[in-house]
């Protein structure tokens, strides 16, 4: 939903602001791998990898086992 900024002021608007957000994160460091569980406890609607981000902060090889590992981690927490 579009909205101008003068829109924001109505009565429809601020009573819906809370139930039509979506919240997305994206993961591209080893410490949100390692606290992915907190990141998704409550909220969150989307979780996007950043895959070749991810690979160069944690200084390992893109495609690599630890790679592997850290994305399939985001991905079975994202399952539950």
């Amino acid at each position: 939903m579009y909205m101008h900024a003068a829109g924001a002021l109505s009565g429809t608007y601020k009573a819906s602001t809370n139930t039509n957000f979506v919240i997305a994160v994206q993961i591209e460091h080893p410490n949100a791998v390692k606290e992915i569980d907190a990141i998704c406890a409550e909220g969150i609607n989307i979780v996007f990898i950043g895959p070749f981000d991810l690979a160069t902060s944690m200084n390992v090889e893109f495609g690599g086992e630890e790679h592997e590992a850290a994305i399939i981690k985001i991905l079975n927490r994202c399952e539950m």
